[in-house]
């Protein structure tokens, strides 16, 4: 960030000063008239606000249908689920931020067509909202942890590694935050552009910190998705419906799809240096920023569906194994949860309880 303030100040009009209320537009250092008609005056704010309304509102309407069907479909509503929920309510706070940055603030304009009190306000609001970001990522992580040991905490191997698993996003995350929190020294200038960086003012390499930090999360991602897919290979079931819940269970990589991309957009974000017009450029990182962060929620709330579709819908994956696709595994996961679900909410059953559950759902009689 201190070449950040740099870059801003040495493109900003020098008679603005920090202390000077500017309220009309700045515009560069001796630019004439038809310069100034030349310039693009194009804005991007109507672009990012449909793209994180659309984000937000599919992930409410997907993760409120999970909870849903916890709660009155398979009535196995647990901590995974709570946190869910808490994922969804921190949603709410980029989605809030985003509004009052576009209908207040002109994010998504031309830097020389917003007011530095306006650009001042974008950099304060952005740096919350990135505290948000670490946040959402590392409660959703959790929650798919969670998730996991519900299902398959019988399994104490996998259990072990599930709860390191979760050690590690829990510090992982707290670090995240500690570490943005306390980037800038004084606190002000991760808000402030326009205060030039001397020995006693000024931010460690932001371009460092979002590469480090996104290559952490994106391998603790793919690490988390397929987490999984030994302990289902265990299930006694057909390979197409293995296939089909792995696929399902990975869902959660689409996101790190999201967070490549993002690192790709960083150079050219709000607050880099490898931008002149920052406050216009902003666009691609905010909206693969605004996407991990509700992917995340999404994929992690699609498996727990399958049980309200398989009730509305008994057909919809009927196969020619004589019974729905989804119908005998939801039942087999069942089995195993309810069996984890006797020793504590966090699943604290018997060694072999996902084998005996299993052993108790093959031996009922096969239906037509």
């Amino acid at each position: 960030m201190t070449n950040s303030s740099e870059s801003l100040v040495n493109i900003l009009n020098k008679e603005h000063t920090v202390d000077q209320d500017v309220t009309g537009v700045w515009t560069p250092l001796n630019i004439t008239e038809a310069d100034w008609e030349i310039l693009p005056h194009d804005s991007r704010g109507p672009a990012l606000l449909a793209a994180q309304v659309v984000a937000t509102s599919v992930a409410i309407t997907v993760v409120s249908l999970r909870l849903y069907t916890r709660k009155y479909v398979t009535r196995t509503f647990g901590l995974d689920d709570w946190l869910m929920l808490t994922t969804l309510l921190l949603n709410l706070g980029p989605f809030i931020g985003m509004i009052i940055l576009y209908s207040r603030y002109q994010v998504g304009h031309h830097i020389w067509d917003t007011t530095i009190h306006n650009i001042r306000t974008i950099y304060k609001i952005s740096w919350a909202l990135t505290v948000f970001y670490y946040v959402i990522l590392g409660v959703t992580r959790f929650s798919v942890l969670a998730s996991y040991i519900r299902l398959f905490g019988s399994i104490r191997t996998f259990r072990t590694i599930v709860i390191v698993s979760m050690v590690w996003n829990v510090c992982m995350t707290i670090s995240f935050v500690l570490a943005f929190c306390l980037s800038c020294h004084p606190l002000s200038l991760a808000w402030n552009p326009f205060i030039r960086p001397t020995d006693y003012a000024k931010c460690f390499d932001e371009i460092d910190f979002i590469t480090a930090s996104s290559i952490l999360n994106i391998l603790t991602d793919f690490w988390v998705c397929f987490l999984p897919i030994q302990p289902l290979w265990r299930l006694a079931l057909p390979l197409g419906q293995k296939l089909i819940t792995a696929f399902l269970l990975s869902l959660g990589a689409i996101a790190c799809v999201a967070s490549i991309l993002r690192l790709r957009e960083a150079q050219k974000s709000l607050v880099t240096t490898h931008s002149d017009d920052p406050t216009y450029d902003a666009l691609p990182y905010t909206i693969y920023t605004l996407l991990e962060q509700n992917l995340g929620a999404i994929a992690a709330s699609i498996p727990p569906i399958k049980a309200l579709i398989q009730q509305r819908w008994p057909n919809f994956l009927k196969v020619d194994y004589g019974r729905s696709m989804a119908g005998r595994e939801e039942e087999q996961l069942r089995a195993t949860s309810e069996m984890a679900s006797k020793g504590s909410s966090m699943g604290n059953a018997p060694e072999a309880g996902l084998e005996n559950g299993l052993q108790e759902v093959q031996s009922k009689p096969e239906t037509a």
